[in-house]
């Protein structure tokens, strides 16, 4: 008896929503998101190149062809098109870079050895032109394919083969983590099928039942976690799922690692994973440069507008337009923190009668409908305009562009093992808290969002949590 027999004997059938195969899944439609993204690439890099022709004075479409060849070649040269990771990670923005390199070299070789005669600064400029252009809309397609998937339409459908101790966390994580994934069962030696392992996953079978399953219906990924079966037993799985096409990813018992932190390591033929464990000096120097300069520079941006919202503060209550409190930085040393006046000056007194309609998370007090809080303050405080005055904060040190919530020492006085880690850095003006949700998220989510950060902080991770915070906050999402 077949693995789906023995489920549709236990009433668990192919046209149950747990293994059915649902018209848009994502193996069925990549290779339409690749075309699309590959026509895009081509429009836009030949408009681009086609322009330089007629502006220099040469053979527009020769020049345009040869350009969108070698642009679009170089994406797919850098693993753009890759079907397997197609709208995951950041490998598109790192292979439409790359491919403008690549253009920008060919082009400059072609003059060198007298092909061609193009000036640089015009190629330049093109090759800039088409990479930023192709960046926003390989974004816009990739957020078109996040609302789709945010509906349940073209998810990779995947099978878990885990073990009994490890069944129900990873599929939380996996449900946590992976939004364009969708869990249609999992594969559980020892443990009965049908039993639920986590919210909507149920065992469809044992750990070698996974083969059968992927076979008889529509499954695009087997996911095995690291001990799930012996060695020997692995290899023959592997076999097993050779002729039917999905993929087969492994998952070590390693989480809140980021790509950028890992390594691949191959002795003999036993693979290792390597974890980088805390970034280099010439990351650090280079944050902290970053700070210092692009910080100094917004201060000066933002200096008109700190200026308005002090006189707005002063005119709309009794006070100092600035308000003043010690917060803990990293490795615990206290600073004082500056930010617009939102509140009346008698804020703190009235603190303890609110207490219990606090809204906020754990330790945090928090409330939707603050009475406190003034006209004016709600304002700034929608669009974050009040924290504007911390970029001074930035400048002299005490805190970061991006990093942790700045918390009050009542807070850390709360901090557990754990949470005591988010000190091991400079809090930040922004961070991943503020992109993914602010007040809206729960204590358990804003310490896990910000240990990740600390866990895995870099210069493009940075540049990225900067690039979504203007979303964020013009969003007003999560913030009151």
């Amino acid at each position: 008896m077949s693995v789906v027999d023995r489920l549709e004997g236990m009433g668990i059938s192919l046209a149950d929503p747990l293994i059915d195969a649902r018209p848009a899944s994502w193996r069925k439609n990549r290779l339409r998101y690749q075309t699309a993204a590959i026509l895009s690439d081509l429009a836009v890099s030949l408009a681009v190149f086609v322009a330089l022709g007629f502006y220099v004075g040469t053979s527009a479409w020769l020049v345009g062809v040869a350009g969108a060849i070698c642009f679009v070649g170089g994406v797919a040269l850098s693993g753009g098109y890759d079907l397997r990771r197609a709208a995951t990670g950041h490998r598109e923005y790192r292979a439409i870079l790359r491919s403008g390199m690549i253009t920008i070299a060919i082009a400059m070789l072609l003059a060198f050895v007298g092909i061609t005669e193009l000036p640089a600064l015009p190629i330049v400029l093109a090759v800039v032109a088409a990479l930023i252009t192709s960046a926003l809309l390989r974004t816009a397609q990739r957020k078109l394919l996040a609302s789709v998937r945010a509906d349940g339409g073209l998810r990779s459908r995947a099978v878990l083969v885990t073990s009994p101790d490890r069944a129900a966390r990873v599929a939380r994580e996996l449900d946590d983590t992976h939004p364009g994934l969708e869990l249609v069962g999992a594969c559980v030696s020892d443990r009965e099928i049908g039993s639920e392992v986590s919210a909507g996953v149920h065992v469809l079978g044992g750990s070698m039942d996974a083969p059968a399953l992927v076979r008889e219906s529509d499954v695009d990924m087997v996911l095995v976690t690291s001990g799930a079966m012996e060695q020997n037993e692995f290899r023959q799985f592997r076999w097993a799922l050779e002729e039917t096409g999905t993929e087969l990813m492994i998952l070590p018992d390693v989480n809140e690692v980021l790509s950028g932190r890992l390594d691949v390591h191959v002795h003999g033929a036993t693979p290792m994973l390597g974890v980088k464990l805390q970034p280099s000096r010439s990351q650090r120097i280079a944050k902290a440069a970053m700070d210092r300069v692009l910080g100094g520079a917004l201060l000066i941006v933002a200096s008109p507008a700190i200026l308005v919202g002090m006189l707005a503060v002063r005119l709309n209550s009794a006070g100092p337009a600035i308000f003043r409190q010690v917060r803990i930085g990293r490795d615990g040393r206290a600073f004082t923190m500056l930010k617009l006046r939102t509140m009346g000056v008698d804020a703190e007194q009235r603190r303890d009668g609110l207490v219990e309609a606090s809204t906020g998370a754990g330790p945090l007090f928090k409330m939707e409908a603050d009475p406190r809080v003034t006209s004016v303050g709600r304002f700034l405080r929608r669009f974050s305009l009040d924290e504007l005055p911390q970029l001074w904060n930035v400048v002299r040190g005490d805190m970061s562009l991006v990093g942790p919530r700045p918390p009050l020492p009542s807070e850390v006085a709360t901090y557990d093992s754990m949470a005591v880690h988010r000190l091991h850095v400079k809090p930040g003006l922004t961070g991943l808290w503020q992109v993914s949700g602010r007040s809206d998220l729960s204590w358990e989510q804003s310490v896990r969002l910000d240990l990740r950060y600390v866990d895995n902080w870099s210069i493009g991770f940075d540049l990225l949590i900067l690039w979504r915070t203007a979303a964020a906050v013009l969003g007003a999402r999560g913030a009151y």
